[in-house]
């Protein structure tokens, strides 16, 4: 019988542990990473709404310029603090 140590030094174990790490790493880092970067790049586009609208585009001209859905648009101007 095998000790723990001894079985993480075959090649069959290895070869496992290396096969599951790509895979995790294909299916939660690389998704992960995406997508935190998709939001990052989402929210970056959307912080310069309160200054477009000061430029005098409506949401519907932001929206078009920024290629995002007016929902997201009309969203974030109604969490902007009014005057």
């Amino acid at each position: 019988m095998f000790t723990f140590d001894e079985l993480r030094k075959t090649q069959y174990f290895q070869d496992v542990y290396e096969e599951g790490y790509k895979k995790g790493y294909e299916e939660v880092y690389k998704e992960g990473y995406e997508e935190g970067y998709k939001e990052g790049y989402e929210e970056g586009l959307l912080n310069s709404v309160p200054y477009l609208l000061e430029l005098g585009e409506t949401p519907e001209q932001i929206a078009q310029n920024l290629n995002l859905p007016i929902e997201k648009i009309k969203k974030n101007i109604q969490k902007l603090p009014h005057d």
